[in-house]
């Protein structure tokens, strides 16, 4: 631009500023979206590059072992028994599928809020086996009838009680609580949630007198079992075993007492004679 004639207007001055500004402003914005693009473009061409790396690599393991890549649910932590599923524990992962253990979980939604039944290994896949009870096939102690019954927090033990604890049965009714069954000894239980499922249930050994009573009581929804000290069990233990034994010499003794005033009463009448 030709520098001002002596005596013109300071407009031009102006008019220059405002004109070098404008073309400033535009420079920049022409500049920040070709970066904006080039950085799309380039992101574009990284996930590209990242998703033929994968698919080259999942092509190398099925060539090297066989089979498709199949999703599984995998451990992301280590997992203890009794260890809720959830997003922060689990996560689904490509595998393929020749390598896959036996009865592996394919779908995260299938065991979301179960609880495994026994320890998983971080990054190991979980299985079916993973919420079955390992525990053996209950042994019925003789003498003794085993008997399934369903249990929540209502009923006052739940299904987190171990195998071979004893415990004591209760009904409730109007006049309060008593004591229907004692030394319940428990089988197995159920974990809660064990795959998908909701329900709860405890395997007791009972005794056959007290079959009807714990059933009927657990149908009403009346029965409460109550854990309790290893001293108390041992206590009424001894002392349901030894009523009836005490019961019968009692017998013994009146039958005996019985017997000696008949045989008194004879001798004396004999006596009269």
């Amino acid at each position: 631009m030709p520098p001002p004639q002596t005596g013109e207007s300071p407009m031009w001055a102006i008019r220059t500023l405002l004109g070098r500004s404008l073309m400033s402003l535009r420079f920049r914005l022409a500049l920040s979206t070709a970066c904006a693009v080039l950085a799309a473009l380039l992101f574009v061409v990284y996930a590209g590059h990242v998703r033929a790396e994968a698919d080259s690599v999942r092509e190398e393991a099925a060539a090297r072992f066989g089979g498709d890549v199949v999703s599984l649910v995998v451990a992301t932590k280590n997992l203890k028994a009794g260890d809720e599923v959830s997003k922060a524990n689990v996560r689904e992962r490509g595998w393929v599928s020749s390598l896959a253990p036996e009865g592996a979980i394919t779908s995260l939604d299938v065991v979301m809020g179960s609880k495994v039944a026994i320890p998983v290994a971080k990054n190991a896949p979980l299985t079916k086996t993973s919420f079955e009870d390992p525990s053996p096939m209950v042994q019925v102690p003789s003498g003794y009838v085993a008997v399934s019954i369903p249990t929540s927090e209502r009923v006052g033990v739940t299904s987190g009680v171990p195998a071979g604890a004893s415990l004591t049965a209760y009904q409730l009714g109007d006049s309060g609580a008593k004591v229907i069954a004692r030394g319940l000894r428990v089988l197995s239980s159920t974990q809660e949630g064990s795959l998908g499922m909701d329900s709860r249930e405890l395997t007791l050994a009972v005794r056959p007198e007290d079959v009807e009573r714990v059933l009927s009581a657990s149908t009403r929804g009346d029965l409460r079992l109550v854990l309790p000290s290893e001293d108390i069990a041992a206590g009424k233990a001894d002392q349901a075993t030894s009523a009836p034994e005490q019961r019968e010499q009692g017998e013994d003794v009146a039958s005996a007492d019985s017997k000696a005033s008949a045989g008194g009463s004879g001798d004396q009448g004999g006596e009269g004679r």
